[in-house]
């Protein structure tokens, strides 16, 4: 199966200890049993045949992988824009409903008497685009965030992409601190330009779709 994906998709799979694992699928069982799904009768039936109660936490493999020292030392928040580069983040966004209300805010700078020209424009638009950098870390969006760096950190050390790693794993480390810091990190600059430019295709989109159906053709 693992060969499967990789030749279809272009993705390796890796493997992760089974404590790990099991703690990764427990919290996903409380949280969508917190939000009233179904379908989740039979879990603890089913996970009875491995373990039994609540896992006990684990630390992250990264770190046995990768040590617990900071990795935010020279350019890292430059240099962190190369990994959406790598073929696994490509196809990268957002897609978190705070994420569709800056959209508001990004039309009013476009469209906004106040603003004088385009450089005031410019200005206004990064600033929009900080503050949403800032939404991303902070919050129990920050915790999911964090997790997922040191996920992607792991995925890329196990493939053999050390320094890769360590850039995913440094902006890890900031997204934990709550706030992206003073300074730009160019990897969450991208990838939310990135999410913004796919919504707001996807509205034009949907406009332009909503126009044509009011013409009447002869």
């Amino acid at each position: 199966m693992a060969d499967e994906i990789k030749q279809q998709h272009g993705v390796s799979m890796i493997a992760i200890p089974w404590e790990f694992a099991d703690q990764i699928i427990y919290d996903g069982y409380e949280k969508a049993k917190a939000r009233g799904q179904s379908g989740l009768e039979n879990f603890h039936e089913t996970r009875s045949l491995f373990a039994t109660g609540k896992p006990k936490p684990v630390t992250h493999p990264i770190y046995t992988k990768l040590g617990t020292s900071d990795l935010r030392e020279g350019p890292w928040r430059e240099q962190s824009r190369r990994l959406l580069d790598e073929p696994e983040l490509r196809y990268w966004i957002l897609i978190d409903d705070w994420v569709k209300g800056f959209l508001e805010q990004i039309e009013d700078a476009r469209t906004s008497p106040l603003v004088l020209n385009q450089v005031q424009k410019e200005q206004r638009l990064a600033a929009i685009v900080r503050d949403a950098v800032t939404t991303l870390c902070a919050g129990d969006s920050g915790k999911a965030f964090k997790q997922r760096m040191e996920d992607t950190a792991l995925y890329f050390a196990e493939t053999n992409r050390i320094e890769q790693a360590k850039l995913s794993l440094a902006v890890a480390q900031q997204a934990g601190e709550g706030d992206p810091g003073p300074l730009d990190i160019s990897f969450l600059t991208a990838l939310v330009q990135k999410s913004f430019a796919f919504f707001m295709s996807k509205q034009k989109a949907q406009q332009e779709q909503e126009q044509s159906g009011l013409i009447i053709k002869p």
